[in-house]
This record gives structure tokens, C-alpha cells and sequence, in this order.
């Protein structure tokens, strides 16, 4: 299906692919390229790869990679967590899966899996799988399990940068000693890590510049108050964006007498510098859902300079849900909106092929892999 998108910059063209193994298995799945070869897992764990060259030809041709993920979880878990698998990310001939584990029965954490590439099967291995976890039912007395976090990023050939949510006990984000609420940086190597920042809500993008040493994160935030923030040369200090002392959302339903307790608790207090907060570098006051963050070459529709990509989810149509938002960070390191792609799908994942000057998206409303090109392209 080929489709025409105009903003007020551009004209894109999407052209979308279906197969029914996300009929099955999906519609949520996670993007990866190696090798001429596109790479997907959904969220229930299944992987498979398709070739490029299948796409020149209008089809999408799935093939399924063996894993032993079912001995990992056990089928049980996996039937019981359908949105088990929350990113993948390919480092040379490396394959890393993160996942929501059940450290123990009903409490829930995060853990990382690393395999060698093989497209007939991969054993994978653990090499990040905290005993830290979120009980179900906890003394805060809330729990939510796809407010996890576990957004990946290669930060060099020994270390990789985890998101971490805080499963709505919201507590955690400002814990130290917690894992929960944090970006983390973990050697694959010898499985140690360290806190890069805290308190945030649910990361559910990471980018690494490593040209300029920043990290771009987008964040759901609760009602309203989605977030992108930065984090300036990571290793200096640990930086800490607020959560939930301090953000520009509300707790779901505002301020009613239901949610008095909620308030005491977790304020919300709208500045974050006034609190000694880092303040977010975009807020949104209507919620979008944000998911990806990547910096996009301006080669993609020539512009002349690099963008910041931004893919939303969301239930609806309404404006700034279902798109990809572009953004220029200028020389005062501002975000400038230079437009809103509206594509009318969940995106929960995209990937840039720099060879074929193509965006990858993989759109959830419909199942099916988006490929997004400029009309000069």
C-alpha cells in the first residue's frame, strides 16, 4: 500500500508491508537490521528476518530464527506477558534482547539477553538479570507492568544503556539504591553496571550521540507530561530529571479526592529547577505516547542538517499521536518542531537504513512493517 503524507516541509510516501506472523504473534515487534537483512521480534518473543532485497520486490518474506528464549521465561510466562519482549538492538555480530523477568512469582523486573547473530538459532545468555523486582501487590499499592522502561543503545563495544521504569511504584525513581526509575550502563563483558540518571517514569527511547557524548531519551510521562530530555556527557554525574516529585503532567484524573494520597506522595510539582531537577528539553501538555528516538541524517529528505526523530503511539488521531515528530536541536541546544509526519499508526519502533535512504517503521494499528521515503528520494 503506498500512501502520500504532505507537512508543510515535505512530501513522504509510505508503503506498508503485512505478513501473518504479526497477525499471530503481534502487533507489537521491535526492529533491527543486519547484513541486507531486516530483523524483527515480537512481543511475545518470536524472531524472524526477511531480506531486503524481498521488499524491492513488494513482499515481505518472514523466515523464523530458533531461540531459546520459551527455556529462559517458559512458555507459561510468555503466554501469561504477551508484550514480554520490550527492544532489540544488533552490535556487530551481537544480538541483545531486553525483557520483563519474573524474578519471582507476581514481581516483575527487567533483564537483559545477549546472543551471537545466527539465522537459524540463537542461545541466548543473560548478562544483566537483577534480583531487584517489583511485587504485584506492594506496600505502595500500585503496580503497572508496561511502565518498564527497557529501551537499549550501544554506548561502546563493552557497554550498553538500559532504561529502567518505575512499574508505577513511583517511590523507586528517587531511590538510589534502586534500579527502578533509571538509566543504566552495563558492561556485557564482566555484567557489572552503573546509574548514568534517575528519576524517571518510563523511558521507552534511547539514542546515543556518541559524536557530541549525549544521550536522548523520550519518557511517558502520566497525564500529559510526556517528556524528551538530554543527558550531557553521561559519566560526569549522575543526573536526576524529577520523577515524581516533579513533572509537567498530572496523575491520571487530576487533582480529585480520590487522588489526594497520590499527591501526598508524589507531588508533581510542575518546575523541576526549582526542586534541583533537571528540567525537560520538550514536555508535552497533551500526552503522545513517545516511543523511538534517533537522530536522522539530513541526507533522508534533504535538508541539509541532522534531525531528531521522534515516533508516537497513542489510541487516537489526534494531532501529535500515530506520527513521526522532526525536530532541529539548535546551536542553544533548543528543540525547533519542524514538522509532524501523521501516519495514523502506533509506531513502536523505526530504524534508518542509511544504504537505502529508507526509514523502517513497524506500525502496530495495522501489523505491518512501514517503509518511509521523501519524494526526492
Amino acid at each position: 500500500i503506498d500512501e502520500e503524507i504532505s507537512t508543510n516541509s515535505n512530501n513522504y510516501y509510505l508503503t506498508k508491508y503485512s505478513n501473518s506472523i504479526f497477525k499471530k504473534n503481534g502487533p507489537k515487534s521491535y526492529i533491527e537490521f543486519f547484513n541486507e537483512k531486516l530483523i524483527l521480534i515480537t512481543g511475545t518473543g518470536i524472531l524472524s528476518f526477511s531480506d531486503l532485497k524481498d521488499f524491492d520486490n513488494k513482499k515481505v518474506n518472514l523466515k523464523i530464527i530458533r531461540t531459546n528464549l520459551s527455556e529462559i521465561t517458559t512458555l507459561d510466562y510468555i503466554a501469561r506477558n504477551p508484550e514480554l519482549i520490550v527492544d532489540v538492538l544488533i552490535h556487530k555480530d551481537k544480538i541483545f534482547v531486553s525483557y520483563l523477568s519474573e524474578v519471582e512469582k507476581d514481581c516483575n523486573g527487567i533483564a537483559l539477553l545477549m546472543g551471537n547473530i545466527n539465522f537459524k538459532k540463537i542461545n541466548f545468555k543473560k548478562v544483566f538479570s537483577p534480583k531487584e523486582c517489583v511485587k504485584q501487590k506492594n506496600d505502595y499499592g500500585e503496580f503497572k507492568m508496561v511502565q518498564s522502561g527497557g529501551a537499549l543503545a550501544i554506548y561502546n563495544d563493552k557497554q550498553i544503556l538500559i532504561t529502567t521504569g518505575d512499574y508505577r511504584f513511583r517511590d523507586l525513581a528517587q531511590n538510589i539504591n534502586s534500579i527502578f526509575g533509571k538509566v543504566l550502563l552495563i558492561n556485557f563483558m564482566d555484567y557489572n553496571y552503573k546509574i548514568i540518571s534517575m528519576g524517571h517514569r518510563n523511558p521507552q527511547g534511547i539514542f546515543y550521540d556518541e559524536i557530541n557524548d549525549k544521550i536522548f531519551l523520550s519518557e511517558h510521562g502520566p497525564f500529559g507530561g510526556d517528556e524528551i530530555n538530554i543527558i550531557y556527557n553521561p559519566l560526569t554525574k549522575i543526573e536526576n530529571f524529577g520523577w515524581p516529585i516533579s513533572s509537567y503532567g498530572e496523575h491520571y484524573g487530576g487533582k480529585i479526592d480520590r487522588n489526594k494520597e497520590k499527591y501526598l506522595k508524589a507531588p508533581l510539582n510542575k518546575s523541576h529547577a526549582e526542586f534541583g531537577f533537571v528540567e525537560p528539553s520538550v514536555y508535552f501538555d497533551k500526552s503522545i505516547a513517545p516511543s523511538k528516538i534517533a537522530i536522522i541524517p539530513g541526507k533522508f529528505n534533504n535538508s541539509g542538517y541532522n534531525q531528531i526523530f521522534l515516533s508516537s503511539l497513542g489510541f487516537d488521531n489526534e494531532k501529535g499521536r500515530r506520527s513521526i515528530h522532526n525536530y532541529l536541536l539548535n546551536k542553544d541546544q533548543k528543540f525547533e518542531l519542524i514538522e509532524i509526519i501523521a501516519l495514523n499508526e502506533r509506531i513502536r519502533d523505526f530504524f534508518y537504513n542509511k544504504k537505502k535512504n529508507r526509514i523502517f517503521l513497524f506500525l502496530e494499528n495495522s501489523g505491518s512493517v512501514g517503509i518511509l521515503k521523501n519524494n526526492l528520494n
